[in-house]
């Protein structure tokens, strides 16, 4: 079972934060957690996986060009578009 993660993208000068809470949907959430999105103080956005194309977009631009589109099937087709079973390298 993973964590809930909790990330500061940005600051800003008058010291505001943008804040990305990440949970597995798998996963219950801790109430803590939960409750943010149920009493709405923060919007739920729920990711989809990625379709093939896009699989090929996210590999053109990691390793900068165009990745053989077999290739790029085949890591869909194991990974269904979920971005957590691709190779490591997208995400430098």
């Amino acid at each position: 079972m993973s964590s809930p993660r909790l990330s500061c993208i940005s600051w800003s000068k008058d010291k505001t934060a943008t804040v990305v809470l990440t949970h597995r949907s798998a996963e219950v959430a801790p109430d803590a957690i939960a409750s943010l999105w149920k009493d709405g103080h923060l919007p739920r956005i729920d990711l989809q996986p990625l379709a093939s194309v896009e699989v090929a977009e996210l590999l053109a631009r990691v390793f900068g060009g165009e990745v053989e589109s077999s290739s790029a099937e085949r890591l869909w087709r194991y990974t269904q578009g979920n971005v957590l079973y691709l190779p490591p390298a997208h995400r430098r």
